[in-house]
């Protein structure tokens, strides 16, 4: 389905991972954006054709596309929530964070906070056309909250 090579019908694990790893030395990388007039979920066709001969081209047929792909908007509440409550480290953007205090008694407390982008955290390139859609959330909640404590809905 993704194009790849499989070796069958072998015990030789050496030379297999040895012709795969020949295989993964030189290659291209071909990338595009989702054609965003097409707002229908299914299935996409994916052609990929050179001009040249004697080159091996491999490639996956296609790729299913959701309507939460084509629709962000539908799973954006809950991709959000989901992502506060992971255990799982998601951001490879390094941000500070200042602790400035709570203020107020019980349930009109009001904890302020201060959140950074480290400098140098995002770099972006010059070239034509590029395009960057950068959202970040934070929230900050009691040590002892329960997980239904935290919010929901968002923006």
């Amino acid at each position: 389905m993704t194009g790849g090579k499989a070796y069958y019908n072998t015990n030789d694990l050496a030379g297999s991972f040895k012709r795969a790893a020949d295989d993964a030395s030189s290659y291209y990388l071909v990338g595009y954006y989702l054609d965003n007039s097409n707002n229908k979920a299914g299935w996409r066709t994916l052609k990929v054709k050179i001009d040249k001969t004697g080159i091996d081209v491999r490639h996956r047929q296609g790729f299913f596309v959701t309507n939460a792909t084509v629709h962000r908007e539908i799973t954006r509440n809950t991709d959000l929530a989901n992502a506060l409550v992971s255990p799982l480290e998601g951001t490879g953007i390094p941000i500070a964070m200042k602790w400035l205090g709570v203020s107020g008694d019980g349930d009109k407390k009001k904890a302020e906070f201060m959140v950074q982008l480290a400098p140098g955290g995002v770099t972006l390139s010059a070239a034509p056309n590029n395009r960057v859609n950068f959202e970040y959330i934070v929230t900050a909640y009691a040590e002892k909250a329960k997980k239904d404590d935290v919010p929901k809905k968002f923006g």
